[in-house]
């Protein structure tokens, strides 16, 4: 049997979670929705926890420590007017998020193999970008590409626009709160979904197909995990390759 809540409790649990200092820059059509989950599933006295604890799994553990991107960019900029490389203080961020963290790795060679597969695209969507955007100088990307990164944090929307900015590169790339769930998007020559799909299940178990089908796209790129967050290997290669297979088996 559903749980009967009425509106004015969603608006109660929201206005208290966005309000709190942790989750303050969270989008909030996605702690809507997310509390919106958990009346469906839980006792009303453990919502709001249980909504904290959903919004921490698919946004905060993604760091060994969130950092404080005033601070952040403060250094950056101070350390290229050093006469610091752009490039190395690139990784240097990147490497704050577990995600661009394990692609440090591959960085050189990532989006060369992409670009040679589909071809360099006029229009990029990077979806749940996280810090992914900063890899723009390994892109090799043309003058006239655009790219719309997305993300439901606006504190990480707002230092990558300070960033992009001060490098004079936001005429190529835009930023945007938005929630895949929730929100349209337009079409895309290149869709990137990188490591996307996990936390997508996290939310709505068995998702991922409807999420993967609605995309407006000519490609979607699609990456997974090799590490737990912890850095441990638990043959994440192996399960997430059957996995995504066995997804999109009976798929064109």
């Amino acid at each position: 049997m559903r749980n009967l809540y009425s509106e004015n409790e969603i608006i109660e649990i929201v206005q208290k979670i966005i309000k709190s200092k942790k989750y303050n820059t969270i989008y909030p059509k996605t702690v809507e929705n997310t509390a919106r989950r958990c009346f469906e599933k839980y006792d009303k006295k453990h919502v709001e926890k249980k909504t904290k604890t959903a919004l921490h799994q698919i946004w905060s553990a993604y760091y060994k420590s969130k950092p404080n991107f005033d601070d952040v960019f403060n250094d950056f900029v101070k350390n290229i007017n050093d006469g610091k490389n752009i490039k190395e203080e690139i990784i240097r961020i990147l490497s704050f998020q577990s995600s661009t963290r394990e692609r440090l790795m591959i960085i050189d060679d990532f989006y060369c193999k992409i670009f040679s597969i589909t071809g360099y695209p006029e229009i990029i969507i990077d979806h749940a970008c996280g810090l992914n955007p900063l890899s723009i100088f390994w892109m090799g990307l043309p003058d006239n590409t655009r790219y719309f990164a997305y993300d439901i944090d606006n504190g990480l929307i707002e230092f990558l626009r300070l960033v992009i900015g001060y490098l004079g590169l936001n005429n190529i790339i835009g930023f945007q709160l938005a929630d895949i769930f929730v929100d349209e998007f337009e079409y895309a020559d290149i869709v990137l979904m990188l490591k996307f799909l996990p936390v997508i299940e996290q939310q709505e178990k068995g998702s991922s197909l409807e999420i993967l089908r609605k995309q407006n796209c000519r490609y979607l790129v699609v990456s997974f995990p090799i590490k737990s967050l912890s850095g441990v290997e638990k043959g994440m290669t192996g399960f997430y390759s059957k996995w995504f297979k066995n997804l999109i088996k009976d798929e064109n």
